[in-house]
């Protein structure tokens, strides 16, 4: 065969390689060692056929036998230390890169040669340099443009590195490594989206390239999006299973999600495939500290610093893991020596300085509340503030800004309101520039403004902080701003601005005897502001107290004490009761059970939060009204709120006074649309609805087994007065539109849906039975909470009924059944759930057996199985003499009727 035709074949097979086509370049390359066996071009591209099939040993064979007959091939010499340093033999990897650099570059390749081993040697800067010149000599060089891009990269200069990218894509459009590193530098610039659109482009070019799966997962990560994370990092793994850079990120998502377990279990196969990878080992030790398995933690975290002892993630954890331990003189101590490893002026060891300050910082915050210490806020002041300073670089302004919310949050307690002030405009300024830099999509937009809704939540402290009335009414009014503007961005994306809401108009829900609670919470404090009719609004005042510094037995020595705001105090209990609460919960609905903690302990817990929310000095400013609005903010929203107030007062919730201020006052109609999910096996949800269509003869009844979610569109378009759906819903907190009615098993309406193809206007009562509309989710709320609730009441419906937790079918529907009774008979959507609640909680068994009995005769005629099911329930108490006599009634504890709210204006 000619030589030309040898030179197709190299043609083709490095064609094949810019493809990603590996195993066919090699099988190309192999035809041609046929022809031309020893030929030093096609034995170096066998050798570089087989490196990037991660053949490393065959890679090495073929490119000593380059090396034998050309000796000066400088590119083939640097890509052998590449395939030892594969096979992890790193004394040959090194010998050839300092081999390299004592031959004289000729070519543009034997520079490019020359800039691999530099870069493999970490002598970024003179990799650049030879790269450079081997662009001085071919100008359309991409394979140089593209490694030139990667070791600027290094050196953090992300932007030039782009640059180089792009140059190398212009040249050559298919080079998928190219694309892959330009996402890699969009990444560390923190332009997450574009970086995905980026590894996205690699991968249609190779689909096989695993690497930029995994980059892919990795950006998704730094999203939130961790499900869409997961899929990337399995594909990664199923295209390559000894992928451990996947497994590791795979474990991170999964670790992110709470998965501990799995998470660990991820990690452990990244170690298995290289067990000196220390990233999985230290990332192991935060899964670990996440389960509170601390000692193990440690011992996960020394495993990798004694691999790299300049990783200081596994600094980090095992600080926590020490901590968690209550061993803080040693947490404190790990984290200096970690900074202490951590002492080049490189971007890695400054960003490692600059997170083990911030975990000192976040530490010191911990220790300062739960103690009560201010000496220990001063430290976390100091420690916040060299964190952020080490940590100023575009790749970094997200941590930036998550350090400027939690230094606030310290000055709020220890500097003055001019020092807040300057970093509240600080921590905005930068988070605008940073949202209007990266160009998010309205999606992950809206996702980083609500994780960084600290700064607003801090200004409403601010102007709810001081002694003037004026400012108070613009904390009331800027805190109805972002209730409302979390709503409308659900409706019409990131570019939606809420309307201003005046004091005065909000004034238009009260009259005499109606006032509104108002909960504010930010990361620092609870504002409770107490509104009534033309006065300004109140905020619920709390009394300072004393630091637990120890004072000096010689009054000499002794400085004027600070009082520690009660604010703080107030916060952290909060915060600890709901985590207490939502802990019992996740059991609890896990395996509901009368004897769950949670049932068992729910009145003293609620007791509790009554001691903390100070209702009882919230009391004496509400002794001439009987109308009360409850509007809660972020997880206040999931709790039952009404149950800690005295029965005198009718309460209903709203989620803003805009939403009160836009919905149509409640007009009586006997039309009736009831939807039933089969899909739950329940006696009593098919009673429910018999009763219903007994009480209300023109209801239409539906159920999920003749309808689709279209045709039940169609019905809610065409129906007016009450909607009941006897079902369950869910709300998806990391992405809210998602959140549904679950009409079977396979099929729900979103609220997306709800948003964009209904009206309820022409609804006056929309009641979700059975469902568990509140969330408890392990994480807890940071902005505004956004639920189905407020999706009808914002498309037009009067009022919403719903529960906060899964309620006990027989209380559902003895409850939801009494509710329509009085419903017919003329009483308000509001008063009619206040005397069903009340009904419930004090009917005795003597009582039930009677009404069941009535209401078995009412529905005899038209439901004669319903109607004798309800006889053998009140022959069930009248023949028990315990219950007959009992003087208990039997659903009076809360579980039964306090997880009941509704929703919108007073009556």
């Amino acid at each position: 065969m000619s030589n030309d035709n040898v030179a197709a074949l190299l043609q083709q097979g490095h064609e094949q390689l810019d493809r990603g086509q590996n195993q066919a370049a090699l099988q190309i390359f192999q035809q041609a060692e046929q022809r031309e066996p020893e030929n030093p071009q096609v034995l170096f591209g066998l050798g570089l056929a087989c490196y990037r099939l991660e053949q490393y040993q065959e890679s090495v064979d073929y490119l000593t036998k380059t090396l034998d007959i050309e000796s000066c091939h400088i590119l083939a010499l640097a890509r052998r230390g590449m395939a030892y340093r594969g096979l992890k033999l790193e004394e040959p990897a090194t010998a050839d890169f300092e081999q390299v650099l004592q031959l004289e570059p000729q070519t543009h390749q034997d520079w490019r040669g020359r800039g691999l081993a530099l870069y493999e040697l970490k002598r970024y800067e003179e990799a650049i340099v030879s790269y450079d010149k081997a662009i001085e000599i071919n100008s359309d060089y991409y394979y140089a443009w593209g490694n030139r891009g990667n070791a600027l990269g290094k050196l953090g200069r992300y932007s030039e590195a782009i640059a180089s990218f792009d140059k190398a894509i212009e040249i050559n459009p298919d080079n998928y490594n190219a694309r892959n590193g330009w996402g890699v530098a969009l990444y560390e610039l923190g332009k997450y989206e574009e970086a995905i659109a980026s590894y996205d482009k690699a991968i249609d070019i190779n689909p096989d390239y695993y690497y930029a799966w995994n980059n892919r997962g990795n950006a998704l990560n730094k999203l939130g999006k961790y499900e869409e994370a997961i899929a990337s990092y399995n594909k990664a793994i199923e295209i390559n299973p000894d992928y451990y850079d996947a497994w590791n990120g795979w474990g991170s998502a999964l670790n992110k999600l709470g998965k501990y377990e799995e998470a660990i279990a991820s990690y452990d196969k990244a170690i298995e495939i290289n067990p000196d990878y220390y990233y999985a080992w230290g990332n192991r030790g935060g899964a670990l500290n996440n389960l509170g398995q601390y000692e193990d933690a440690i011992a996960s975290c020394d495993k990798a610093i004694e691999i790299n002892p300049d990783y200081y993630y596994a600094w980090k954890n095992r600080g926590w893991a020490l901590l968690n331990l209550k061993r803080y003189n040693e947490a404190f101590q790990n984290w200096e020596d970690g900074r202490k490893n951590l002492n080049l002026d490189t971007p890695e060891h400054r960003e490692g300085r600059g997170e083990l300050y911030y975990s000192e910082a976040q530490a010191y915050y911990q220790l300062g509340r739960q103690e009560a210490n201010l000496d220990n806020l001063l430290k976390a002041k100091q420690s916040y503030h060299t964190a952020f300073t080490l940590l100023d670089t575009p790749q970094c302004r997200q941590r930036q800004l998550e350090i400027l919310q939690d230094l606030i949050r310290v000055c709020q307690y220890i500097s003055t309101p001019k020092q807040v002030q300057e970093l509240l405009n600080q921590g905005t300024d930068l988070l605008e520039r940073w949202l209007q830099d990266s160009n998010f999509s309205d999606e992950n937009y809206i996702h980083f403004k609500q994780k960084f809704a600290g700064f607003n939540q801090y200004q409403v402290d601010t102007l709810a902080q001081s002694s003037e009335p004026e400012q108070h009414i613009q904390a009331i009014e800027l805190a109805e701003e972002r209730k409302n503007t979390c709503l409308g961005w659900l409706q019409y994306g990131k570019a939606y601005k809420a309307p201003s809401l005046t004091y005065n108009q909000i004034q238009q829900q009260f009259n005499p005897h109606t006032a509104a609670i108002y909960w504010h919470i930010s990361p620092a404090a609870i504002t409770t502001f107490i509104l009534k009719h033309n006065q300004p609004p109140q905020i619920l005042q709390l009394h300072p107290l004393k630091s637990n510094k120890k004072r000096s037995p010689f009054p000499f020595f002794n400085q004027p004490e600070k009082s520690y705001p009660a604010t703080a105090n107030q916060l952290r209990e909060f915060e600890d009761w709901l985590n207490q609460w939502k802990q019992d919960y996740r059991h609890y609905s896990q395996a509901p059970q009368t004897t769950s903690i949670w049932r068992q302990s729910m009145e003293s817990l609620l007791r509790s939060l009554e001691y903390i929310l100070h209702i009882r000095d919230i009391l004496p400013y509400l002794r001439d009204i009987d109308q009360l609005i409850l509007i809660p903010h972020r997880d206040l929203h999931l709790l039952p709120l009404h149950y800690l107030f005295p029965s005198r007062f009718t309460i209903t919730y709203l989620p803003s006074f805009q939403i009160g201020l836009n919905l149509q006052p409640y007009q009586s109609d006997q039309s009736l649309l009831s939807l039933e999910n089969l899909d739950i096996q329940s006696n009593y949800c098919t009673l429910t609805s018999n009763i219903l269509t007994s009480l209300y003869p023109q209801c239409q009844r539906l159920n999920s087994s003749t309808i689709d979610k279209k045709r039940l569109i169609q019905d809610l378009k065409s129906n007016t007065g009450t909607f009941q759906f006897i079902g369950h819903a869910y709300h998806n907190l990391d992405n809210p539109k998602t959140s549904a009615l679950q009409l079977t098993i396979a099929d729900q309406l979103t609220m997306a849906e709800i948003f964009d193809q209904l009206n309820f206007g022409n609804y006056n009562l929309i009641f979700l039975s059975a469902c568990e509309t509140g969330i408890t989710n392990s994480h807890n709320l940071i902005d505004e909470y956004v639920g189905l609730i407020s999706a009808f009441l914002a498309k037009g419906a009067s009022y919403v009924i719903s529960t906060l937790w899964t309620v006990d079918e027989r209380s559902t529907a003895w409850l939801t059944i009494r509710f329509y009774q009085y419903l017919k008979a003329g009483e308000h959507p509001v008063s009619a759930l206040k005397q069903a609640q009340d009904w419930l909680k004090q009917v005795t068994n003597r009582d039930l057996a009677k009404w069941y009995l009535e209401l078995a005769q009412d529905i005899k005629a038209t439901h004669p199985h319903a109607s004798e099911y309800l006889k053998t329930e009140a022959a069930l108490i009248q023949q028990d003499s315990d219950k007959l006599i009992a003087v208990k009634p039997p659903f009076e504890h809360p579980y039964h009727w306090a997880g009941f709210i509704i929703t919108g204006n007073p009556f």
